[in-house]
């Protein structure tokens, strides 16, 4: 009895000692993650005057139109009021780790855009869109892969899919693409580097629903 009562325990301590692990290489990710868009943002993006996908792509907007008003709501934290209300709303609905270390991400890319000054990346606009787009991919790669994400609406879709067994990646690609409505003021059109367009490239099956560990975090 004593042996089974030590193996059970030194199970439980192994067990845990990976948990920390994992959670150590999630982190790790969730920064390099935030670093990278804080990169795409300020290399990329801004220098060519142009929109990224998603919520990331609305906080971009705000933070344009705003600033000829007078009042001006910036990036970063157009970023935190987009997603803090969704988190929330997801919260119950899907895994609380996946959202606490998918709004670290949100929050950690909001601080390193207000410490941070990467100069631009390159001279030519088109040059910037193509390579924008990939860093973009990048960087949500290493956030869905170390399970995490950039929020926004993969709040959503890991919400529905969680509860309808479906996904609506349809939706989200349609809503990523929103800001490309808007025209940039250089004339040249938004990068391609929607979420969904990026993991076709980076991360091919999670365009089509989250993985199975997703639902279980």
């Amino acid at each position: 009895m004593a042996n089974a009562v030590d193996q059970l325990t030194d199970r439980a301590l192994e067990l845990a000692r990976l948990t920390i692990v994992r959670r150590i290489i999630t982190a790790m990710a969730v920064i390099a993650s935030a670093l990278i868009q804080t990169f795409l943002i300020q290399a990329f993006v801004e220098p060519a005057d142009l929109l990224p996908s998603g919520f990331t792509g609305v906080a971009v907007l705000l933070d344009r139109i705003t600033s000829l008003g007078g009042v001006r709501i910036d990036t970063s934290l157009g970023m935190l009021a987009l997603n803090i209300p969704v988190a929330l709303m997801c919260w119950n609905g899907i895994s609380k780790r996946f959202v606490i270390f998918s709004m670290m991400q949100v929050a950690l890319s909001s601080l390193f855009l207000n410490i941070f000054d990467f100069a631009p990346f390159l001279g030519d606009k088109i040059m910037l869109v193509i390579f924008g787009g990939f860093v973009s991919g990048i960087s949500i790669a290493i956030a869905l892969k170390s399970g995490a994400s950039t929020g926004g609406t993969d709040f959503i879709a890991l919400w529905v899919s969680n509860h309808t067994g479906k996904t609506i990646w349809g939706v989200i690609f349609a809503f990523n693409r929103t800001p490309d409505v808007f025209p940039d003021y250089s004339g040249y059109a938004a990068p391609a580097s929607s979420s969904r367009a990026c993991r076709i490239v980076l991360h091919p099956s999670a365009f089509l629903s989250f993985p199975p560990r997703y639902h279980s975090m």
